[in-house]
């Protein structure tokens, strides 16, 4: 399955992007039900890791149905009859480059055990929740010398005093930073940076409180320092907009160097 349609595990970028308005809800599930894409349903419990094959969607009677096909070699409960079973099914979908994301509380329904086509329908009411995700805002770049980023971090201990570390990347979600090879021990999972201070490029210091999300070897073996991925919190809607400005710059930025191969390749023939 495309990484598009793998559902988002983020709870910080799910929060942050989660419809709750019913009018809403219901707009968005009226536009799947028109969607020539595929939409993805993840219920390993019926074997549905796949793609639905129709959405069909009734506000009046807020009824929703999802058709998909169970894994081969997942046998078919023996039973011709509705099986009454709830399951949990999530679903992933993508709208003009939006990704939309809802979890269900579904009944499972499947036909006879002698199917050929082997699907299942999948019923339920209006999710509580949609995740509206646009793909661009969890985009990552790399601090350039036309785009240069710098972490500051307060001294435990020392009131006043702070370390700069270097930074990996940035999105408008969260950032990367390497941690100094002598310093302390490194933060774990769930821990808190408080006064942080972030400086990135045409956009004024802004000071932050980041939460570890992972702490771990980087990719890069030439460098033994480990890599300390974190989120935002409580980012003011100004300062969100200039993390946000600074990554749509340095990706313009990035995507202006890459070699026309295209063109070059035309223009030589």
């Amino acid at each position: 399955m495309s990484p598009v349609y793998s559902p988002e595990t983020d709870l910080h970028l799910l929060q942050s992007h989660a419809v709750t308005d019913a009018g809403e809800r219901r707009l968005w599930l009226s536009k799947l039900a028109v969607l020539p894409e595929p939409i993805a349903i993840h219920c390993p419990v019926l074997g549905l890791c796949g793609f639905s094959s129709a959405l069909t969607w009734d506000p009046q009677a807020d009824h929703l149905e999802l058709v998909g096909q169970a894994e081969p070699g997942v046998p078919l409960p023996d039973c011709p009859a509705p099986l009454g079973q709830r399951v949990r099914a999530l679903v992933v979908a993508l709208h003009e480059g939006v990704k939309l994301q809802f979890e269900l509380d579904a009944l499972a329904i499947a036909p006879g055990p002698n199917s050929a086509q082997r699907l299942w329908r999948l019923q339920s009411r209006m999710p509580h929740v949609i995740y509206r995700l646009q793909r661009r805002d969890a985009f990552r770049v790399t601090p350039s010398p036309l785009a240069p980023a710098q972490l500051w971090l307060a001294t435990p201990g020392q009131a006043g005093r702070e370390r700069s570390v270097q930074v990996v990347d940035v999105s408008a979600t969260g950032m990367a930073f390497r941690w100094p090879e002598r310093a302390d021990t490194p933060p774990h999972e769930g821990s808190r940076l408080a006064r942080c201070r972030l400086e990135l490029a045409g956009t004024l210091p802004i000071e932050c409180t980041l939460v570890v999300t992972e702490t771990r070897a980087d990719d890069d073996a030439a460098d033994p320092r480990l890599r300390v991925g974190c989120r935002f919190e409580g980012l003011s809607p100004s300062e969100a907009r200039a993390v946000q400005i600074y990554v749509n710059l340095a990706q313009v930025r990035a995507r202006a160097k890459r070699p026309q191969v295209g063109l070059r390749t035309a223009s030589a023939a």
